[in-house]
C-alpha cells in the first residue's frame, strides 16, 4: 500500500472522508491499515497520530492552500486517488480491475459497479464509486449536499477526533489493533448492507 492509500483509508476509519469520497479503500485489511497509522511502531495509534495524518491530508487536498477545501478539489483528488489505487491494483496491467484483483470487495458491491458485467471494473466504473456509495448508503440527497460543502482543517481534525473517540472504547487515549478491527469490521458490516428503493 502506498502512503497516499494508507492515509485515506485511516481517514476512512477516523472520520476525514468529507474531503474526498475514499469508498474505494474501503476495502483495505483493517490490520494493514493499522500498522500504517502506527507511526512509531509502538503497537497503539494516538490521537496525535490521527491528527496529523488528517492534517497532512487536508493540506494536500488544499491545492489553493486558502485554508479550505472546496467541492472542486475534493473531486480532482477523489479523481487523482482512484486513478492511482487502480493503477496500483491492476496486477496484470490490462486496463481493468479484475475480479481477483479487488478481493476484499464483496460480490454484491463489484456487481453493482460492474455495469457492462463483463466481469471487471474500468477505470469509468471505478471513478464511479464514490456517487454510486452516497446513492446507495447516505440518507437522500445527504451525498449531494455533503460534496457541494467546503472543509476547514478544524472540522476535518475535529471529524477525527470525534471518530477517534469512539473507537477507543476502553477510554485510554490510544487505539489497539483489536478495537481498530472490531470497530472496522462493524462499519464495514454496515457499509454493504444496501437500501431498498422506495
Amino acid at each position: 500500500m502506498t502512503k497516499r492509500t494508507w492515509f485515506i483509508a485511516a481517514l476512512c476509519a477516523f472520520g476525514g472522508t468529507s474531503v474526498a469520497s475514499a469508498d474505494h479503500h474501503h476495502h483495505q485489511a483493517a490490520p494493514e491499515i493499522f500498522q500504517e497509522m502506527d507511526e512509531n511502531k509502538d503497537g497503539v495509534v494516538t490521537l496525535d497520530e490521527v491528527e496529523a495524518t488528517a492534517t497532512e491530508h487536508f493540506n494536500e487536498a488544499d491545492t489553493n492552500k486558502d485554508g479550505k477545501v472546496s467541492p472542486e478539489e475534493r473531486k480532482a483528488m477523489h479523481e487523482k486517488w482512484v486513478r492511482e489505487h487502480f493503477e496500483e491494483h491492476d496486477a496484470n496491467k490490462n486496463g481493468k480491475l479484475e475480479r481477483s484483483e479487488v478481493e476484499g470487495m464483496p460480490d454484491e458491491a463489484f456487481a453493482r459497479l460492474d455495469k457492462n458485467k463483463d466481469g471487471a471494473l474500468t477505470m469509468d466504473e471505478k471513478m464511479a464509486m464514490g456517487p454510486e456509495h452516497c446513492k446507495m448508503h447516505g440518507k437522500k440527497g445527504e451525498g449531494e449536499a455533503e460534496r457541494n460543502r467546503e472543509m476547514t482543517k478544524d472540522k476535518m481534525v475535529a471529524k477525527a477526533h470525534e471518530k477517534f473517540t469512539k473507537i477507543d472504547k476502553n477510554k485510554d487515549g490510544k487505539v489497539t489493533e483489536q478495537e481498530f478491527t472490531t470497530f472496522r469490521k462493524a462499519k464495514m458490516a454496515k457499509h454493504h448492507e444496501c437500501p431498498t428503493e422506495d
